[in-house]
């Protein structure tokens, strides 16, 4: 099938569901389904904010599965510890049992090992004493398993780099929970365990 460039293709209630440009390039106006990979379900911009939520207008049964990922991570009150939160509620609370460990690499000098083990918190503490120096933000990926499962524990994992609040001192943590609730989750948070925070944060559906 030959279209002009720049026509559209698409039905009678999303006539340009997708569009192909003169250069092939093919833009579609919806997330695709079915189709693999990551669909992007929302971009948000924290401005010295309390915490990111991605609600349940987001989390729904279209996806299991689920990818959050945050840049120019930078908290207002030095030494304070990133976290993440999940409800089964929509955010009336964040109080269900997280079983939690972390380990570090240190990317500036030598050292390396485990911290905050065996740990039963509600939190995710994905990281450790974050500088609040905005020339060194940080970043953070994490992988959110089996969410909307109605009857098995969910898991999280992944990864935040960043300055440690010690001058001249960086680390990767790698983090891991279990999430001991067999309710659907719905809503997830972001924060620092004090004070407010600038940065960018994505969540995909997979």
């Amino acid at each position: 099938i030959i279209i002009g460039d720049g026509k559209t293709i698409g039905s009678a209630s999303d006539v340009d569901a997708i569009t192909i440009a003169s250069n092939g390039v093919v833009t579609f106006s919806q997330n695709t389904v079915g189709a693999g990979g990551m669909d992007l379900l929302s971009t948000q911009t924290a401005s010295n904010s309390t915490g990111i939520i991605f609600d349940s207008s987001l989390i729904t049964d279209t996806y299991n599965n689920y990818f959050i990922m945050g840049h120019n991570i930078s908290p207002a009150t030095d030494s304070a510890n990133p976290e993440l939160y999940m409800s089964i509620d929509n955010g009336n609370n964040y109080n269900l049992s997280v079983g939690t460990g972390r380990a570090y690499l240190r990317l500036q000098g030598a050292g390396s090992g485990h911290e905050h083990e065996n740990t039963t918190d509600s939190s995710i503490q994905i990281g450790n004493s974050i500088s609040n120096v905005t020339a060194e933000a940080g970043s953070f990926f994490g992988y959110l398993q089996n969410l909307r499962s109605a009857a098995e524990h969910k898991h999280a994992h992944g990864t935040y780099s960043g300055a440690h609040s010690t001058a001249n001192d960086a680390y990767s943590w790698r983090f891991g929970s279990r999430i001991i609730a067999t309710s659907k989750i719905n809503n997830v948070r972001f924060d620092f365990q004090t004070g407010n925070f600038d940065g960018v944060i994505s969540l995909y559906g997979i």
